[in-house]
C-alpha cells in the first residue's frame, strides 16, 4: 500500500484513479498551505508576546533590583537604629538601676502632669442668654487679674461700626473668606447671628494658652456645643438670671431692646435656658445665679480655683494682705 491514502501502484494506472488522487493531494496542499500559514501567523504572535514579556520582565527586574537595593538600605538604617535604641535603653536601664532614679522619673511625670493646666491652661467658656450680666463678671475678673486672663480677637463678616477698631474690637472680614476658613477647619466655633457671622479662631485661642493665659470665650449655646466637641477641653460656666422678670427689667433698664425686638430677646432668652438646664446641661460643668453681682462673682471666682495659676495669685495676695493684730 502507498501512502496515498491506501492506492497501490496498480492503482494508479486507472487514470480515473489517478485524477482523483491528485485532485485530494492539490486539495490537502492547499489545506496544509493554510494551516502553515495560521502556524506561522501564530509563531509571530507568540514571538511577539515573548518579545513583550523579555522587555517586561527586563523592566520588571530593573525594578526588582532597585527595590531590593532600597530594602537593604532601609534594613541597614533599621538596624543601625534598633542598635542605638537597644544601646540606649541599656543605659537608662543601668541609670535607673544603679542611680535609683525610678522614684525620681515617677515624681517628674507627676508634676508634668499636675503642672499641665498651669502651662497650657484650659479655656473658660462664659455664656447665658443677653442680659444675665455675662460681660459685667468677665470685666471684674480681668481688673483683679488682668495678667492671668486673656481674650481671643473674634472674627465677624458684619461691616466694622462708628468707634470700632480692626483687631481690637473684632477681626473684620468678608463672608466669603470667613466660610472659607470654616471650611478648612480654622475656627473652633462659629455660628450665625441676624444674618452675620461671628467666630472664633483655633490659633487665637492657643496663642493664649501658649502664653499660659486663661482664654475666656463669651459664647452661645451653638458655641458651646461645638467646642465641647473640639479637642481643647473648655472649662463651660452657664450664667443664668434668678427669674425671666428680672432679666426682662435689666433688658429694659440697659435699653438693649423694647417693644417686640424686646418680647423677641425675652423668648429666646426663655428657650436658651430650658435648653442649658434641660437637654443640654451636661455641657456645662458649673451653674452661676447672677442675681446679687457680688454673690455671683463669689461663687465664679470659686469655681476658677481650679486653675493652679489663679488659685496661686489669690493665696499669694492673702499671705500680703496685712494682717489684724490680734487683741
Amino acid at each position: 500500500m502507498s501512502w496515498f491514502g491506501g492506492n497501490t501502484d496498480d492503482d494508479l494506472n486507472d487514470p480515473d484513479i489517478a485524477k482523483e488522487t491528485i485532485a485530494s493531494l492539490i486539495q490537502d496542499r492547499g489545506q496544509l498551505e493554510d494551516r502553515a500559514k495560521e502556524l506561522e501567523a501564530m509563531i509571530a504572535e507568540k514571538k511577539k508576546e515573548v518579545e513583550e514579556v523579555e522587555k517586561a520582565g527586563d523592566v520588571a527586574q530593573e525594578k526588582a533590583n532597585r527595590a531590593t537595593l532600597l530594602a537593604k538600605q532601609i534594613m541597614d538604617a533599621v538596624h543601625v537604629k534598633e542598635r542605638e535604641i537597644q544601646a540606649l535603653a541599656r543605659r537608662l536601664s543601668v541609670m535607673v538601676g544603679v542611680y535609683g532614679l525610678q522614684p525620681e522619673v515617677e515624681k517628674l511625670a507627676g508634676k508634668l502632669t499636675r503642672a499641665r493646666e498651669s502651662v497650657f491652661p484650659a479655656p473658660l467658656v462664659i455664656s447665658g442668654p443677653t442680659g444675665v450680666g455675662k460681660a459685667t463678671l468677665i470685666t471684674r475678673l480681668f481688673e483683679e487679674y488682668e495678667d492671668l486672663f486673656g481674650f481671643p480677637t473674634s472674627y465677624t463678616s458684619r461691616p466694622i461700626a462708628e468707634g470700632e477698631v480692626q483687631g481690637r474690637d473684632f477681626i473684620f472680614a468678608s463672608r466669603v473668606d470667613m466660610e472659607s476658613a470654616m471650611r478648612e477647619g480654622r475656627f473652633l466655633e462659629i455660628s450665625e447671628v441676624d444674618g452675620d457671622l461671628y467666630g472664633t479662631t483655633v490659633e487665637s485661642v492657643v496663642r493664649l494658652m501658649d502664653e499660659g493665659k486663661i482664654c475666656v470665650l463669651r459664647i452661645d449655646l451653638e458655641g458651646v456645643e461645638q467646642l465641647k466637641s473640639s479637642p481643647i477641653s473648655p472649662v463651660c460656666i452657664w450664667v443664668s438670671p434668678p427669674s425671666v422678670g428680672e432679666l426682662r427689667k435689666r433688658l429694659m433698664q440697659r435699653g438693649i431692646a423694647e417693644g417686640d425686638e424686646l418680647e423677641e430677646r425675652i423668648d429666646m432668652a426663655e428657650g436658651e435656658m430650658q435648653k442649658a438646664e434641660g437637654p443640654a446641661q451636661s455641657l456645662f460643668d458649673h451653674f452661676v445665679v447672677n442675681g446679687e453681682l457680688e454673690k455671683a462673682y463669689a461663687s465664679l471666682k470659686n469655681i476658677l480655683l481650679r486653675y493652679p495659676s489663679l488659685e496661686k495669685e489669690i493665696r499669694r495676695r492673702q499671705n500680703q494682705a496685712p494682717q489684724t493684730p490680734q487683741q
